[in-house]
């Protein structure tokens, strides 16, 4: 489930549903008794329609980038990039699914986003923007991520 401290831009309205869809997701649904279940489905309902308007709201990127960071900790990563990026941008980051994206909004206009995915060994981080934000937006997050490595590094 993504964390609500990483999602900053995301309604607590979303947060609660998404709440309520894991939580559900455990349970049988017989045991839940009629009307949570009704609740649950026009909650999804009103989500998934907020979502599709977003979506379309998302502008579409002429450029993509893709890179994959050799790590024994790639979920590690991830979850650092996210948190601290969070503190400037829209982030979210999955514990569950090791996943994540940066959104590129400061300025009110998205001008990118990097989808965040752990595999064996790497986290593979594909950046979409246009050609006026791409090399800059490549440049923010590759010196984050070397940050991080010197410090982890530098600890004992």
């Amino acid at each position: 489930m993504p964390s609500p401290a990483h999602s900053r831009g995301c309604s607590r309205r979303t947060a609660i549903h998404d709440l309520l869809l894991l939580l559900l997701s455990r349970l049988p649904p017989l045991l839940l008794p009629r009307n949570v279940r009704e609740f649950v489905d026009v909650f999804d309902g009103e989500a998934r329609q907020n979502r599709s308007m977003t979506d379309s709201a998302r502008p579409d990127f002429s450029r993509r980038s893709t890179a994959r960071i050799a790590t024994d900790r790639p979920a590690r990563y991830g979850k650092q990039l996210t948190g601290h990026m969070g503190r400037k941008i829209t982030t979210m980051w999955d514990e569950d699914a090791e996943t994540g994206s940066l959104t590129f909004d400061r300025e009110g206009t998205m001008t990118g986003v990097v989808a965040l995915s752990c595999h064996d060994g790497a986290l593979q981080l594909d950046l979409t923007a246009d050609d006026e934000h791409l090399e800059r937006l490549e440049h923010v997050v590759g010196i984050h991520l070397a940050r991080f490595r010197r410090q982890r590094r530098a600890s004992p």
